[in-house]
């Protein structure tokens, strides 16, 4: 009985024991894919109180990318959200239900390697690399060779003055950016037929932004004098055509008296005539003027046709010239875009080729000119996946990391008043304009 009791005691504390091999830190860890596991298992026999390796079964074992551990015999078992400890107890029990055993089976599981971690923008070697427990974001940053900077041998010596050059061309270009961001928005208020030009979001903070506006304030106005003074000329004309046509029917209407006196005339000389009252020298002569005054009616009616078209054909300038116009700053805007396009490129490369010239000394996270301005700093974000899902999680270099965390690193230029690097005249970036 004594012995029996014993066999009941042993298997428990011998499984507890086995199960807490593992460091504490495993033993909260959940297990995910790419993780190798140190799998034990042993089978207390009371008949002999001994203990029973399956040295067939044990081993190490990669958890693989569906989250399973494939074990002989058991086949695939879910790891990937267990903790070590869980995934034991579920294999003992497997082992137990599925080959009948009368006989306790302990199951102990160790984490060997942990799945890697990965680093990625500005480190010196991105990359996946082995996690260890304990790691924090500045371990990680150093297994990939600290912040990037350029090979050995390229020195420092000319980074100054690479920097001020870019930062030259880096000025000129957000210049002629802003000046586009002016343009767009004179543009864009032609369109809505606007007075004004609202401010945009780009130069709100910018240097010379109003007068910048001022500018395109003053190219607006003037344009718009010069389709009022064309569209006024169309409207005077109309105007002009319109009097014409009002005096032609005028002149139609007292023609057309003209020619009623005429007729009646005309038919009480025919009645003289047929009496032998009247010659035909006389009916002649009136038959002539009726002529004549018929041909001045047809040139009337001529005259009122011609000047009604010329108003058709002004109203249809007018529209053409408006329409023009829409389709001229349509176009203009199309062009803006693409130059806009272009500069942001070209700001983007001059933005780089300083980050490189800081980057040549770069030795420390942060670094600062002589007068405490911010030069450089580098800034961290951790991307892990929590509950089946990708989240970024901001981070500092004492944030811990944790296997499978993707560890971006992103090294940006100081503050927009001062960024130059020690050792080099400050150079104003324009205001409110990140050189990022």
């Amino acid at each position: 009985m004594a012995r029996l009791m014993k066999s009941a005691i042993v298997l428990p504390l011998l499984a507890a024991s086995l199960a807490c091999a593992t460091a504490s830190f495993a033993d909260e860890y959940l297990l995910g894919p790419m993780d190798r596991l140190s799998v034990k298992i042993v089978e207390w026999q009371p008949s002999n109180a001994t203990l029973k390796d399956w040295s067939t079964v044990n081993g190490e074992y990669t958890i693989t990318a569906a989250g399973n551990v494939e074990l002989p015999l058991l086949g695939p078992i879910k790891a990937d959200g267990r903790s070590a400890a869980q995934l034991a107890e579920e294999i003992s029990a497997a082992l137990e239900q599925k080959l009948a055993l009368t006989d306790q089976v302990g199951t102990s599981i160790q984490v060997v390697q942990f799945r890697p971690i990965y680093l990625a923008g500005d480190v010196q070697t991105p990359g996946s690399y082995p996690y260890a427990p304990g790691l924090t974001l500045l371990k990680a940053v150093s297994l990939g060779g600290g912040l990037r900077h350029l090979p050995d041998g390229a020195g420092s010596n000319s980074a100054n003055g690479d920097f001020i050059t870019a930062k030259g061309q880096y000025d000129v270009l957000v210049s002629q950016r802003n000046r586009q961001f002016a343009q767009r928005a004179r543009l864009i208020a032609q369109l809505a037929n606007q007075k004004t030009i609202p401010m945009p979001d780009e130069l709100k903070g910018q240097p010379n932004a109003q007068q910048m506006l001022n500018d395109e304030l003053a190219i607006m106005q003037s344009q718009q004098s010069q389709q009022d003074i064309t569209i006024q000329g169309l409207a005077d004309l109309k105007t002009v055509l319109n009097k014409q046509i009002n005096s032609l029917s005028q002149k139609d209407t007292a023609l057309q008296n003209e020619m009623d006196l005429l007729q009646k005339e005309l038919g009480n000389i025919h009645g003289l005539a047929s009496q032998g009252l009247a010659i035909n020298s006389q009916v002649l002569l009136l038959e002539q003027q009726v002529a004549d005054l018929q041909s001045r009616m047809l040139d009337t009616d001529v005259a009122s046709l011609s000047a009604n078209k010329d108003i058709a054909q002004a109203n249809q300038d007018a529209a053409t010239a408006e329409a023009t116009q829409k389709v001229t700053i349509q176009q203009a805007l199309q062009v803006n875009a693409d130059q806009i396009a272009e500069l942001n490129a070209r700001i983007e490369t001059q933005r780089q080729a300083m980050l490189d010239a800081v980057v040549r000394t770069a030795t420390a996270p942060t670094m600062t000119n002589p007068d405490g301005t911010t030069v450089a700093s580098a800034s961290y974000s951790i991307l892990r996946q929590v509950d089946g899902k990708a989240e970024e999680i901001k981070a500092d270099e004492s944030t811990a990391v944790e296997p499978g965390d993707v560890v971006k690193v992103s090294l940006t230029l100081g503050s927009p008043a001062n960024t130059t690097p020690a050792g080099t005249p400050n150079s104003d970036l324009d205001a409110g304009d990140n050189p990022l």
